[in-house]
């Protein structure tokens, strides 16, 4: 994670590589929250420009990248089995 200032605005960066294992989609889902949640923290109320970058090791499909893009997994995705 880094953290600067760019244009005045403030900008934190975070690079990741989440765990791969073809059962792993749900351990995926857990670092995505903390992701989310890491993203969301500062030690100030300003608007933070935040770019999440890495490999995700996830598809469209896959929870992980569901609760990144959209903001939340639904009841019926396949990892809740």
């Amino acid at each position: 994670v880094g953290e600067g200032w760019r244009g005045g605005r403030r900008v934190k960066i975070i690079n990741t590589h989440l765990w791969y294992h073809p059962s792993g989609d749900h351990v995926r889902l857990m670092q995505a929250h903390a992701l989310l949640t890491l993203a969301s923290s500062s030690s100030s109320s300003e608007d933070v420009t935040v770019i999440l970058g890495g490999d995700l090791n996830s598809d469209p499909g896959s929870g992980a990248y569901r609760l990144l893009s959209k903001g939340a997994v639904g009841k019926g995705w396949r990892g809740w089995d």
